[in-house]
């Protein structure tokens, strides 16, 4: 007899999972990958855009705030057209997603980004540097994200000046 955690469990609960379980998950998710993933459902959009930044320095709470600006157009169909030729001169597999794209006829677009960093830990000593950064946006991309960075080694200029987790967030393709 089974005990009472066991008597309370629906039948199916008791099914071993076996190989042909894996097999059978694995064919499901493939051809779910095959079909959704492969085949153009990638949904591009391009971005002419220009920035405005501000960064304000507070040397008496040695906290640091930028914001920036950005304004631009969202789905020039010629940044697609551009993309195409570029692959066609270097002989790489033709681009894909552009039919599926996000905005199509140049839509005015924005964003605005505020970022707070600060030092959590300095030594001259050691040679390290804690520093973290917290940081939102609104607009064509509304996220938000709080991050931590490390200096080491003979450091000669202000943490103020290391800006790695926002500069990269901005520059890092996901795909």
């Amino acid at each position: 007899m089974g005990s009472t955690a066991d008597a309370l469990l629906p039948p199916q609960a008791h099914r071993v999972i076996d190989q042909n379980h894996i097999d059978h998950y694995r064919q499901l998710f493939e051809n779910y990958w095959a079909q959704y993933h492969w085949q153009d459902p990638l949904q591009n959009a391009s971005l002419v855009y220009t920035s405005s930044s501000h960064e304000r320095y507070d040397a008496a709470n040695e906290v640091s705030w930028t914001s920036t600006l950005t304004v631009g157009f969202m789905g020039f169909s010629i940044v697609g057209d551009i993309q195409r030729s570029i692959y066609a001169n270097i002989n790489s597999d033709r681009p894909r997603g552009w039919q599926n794209q996000i905005s199509d006829g140049a839509e005015l677009t924005a964003r605005y980004n505020l970022a707070r960093q600060q030092p959590m830990y300095q030594s001259s000593d050691t040679g390290l540097e804690f520093k973290s950064t917290l940081q939102g946006s609104v607009g064509y991309i509304t996220e938000a994200s709080w991050s931590l960075s490390l200096r080491a080694g003979t450091i000669q200029s202000p943490w103020v000046s290391f800006n790695p987790n926002y500069q990269l967030w901005r520059k890092i393709n996901l795909q």
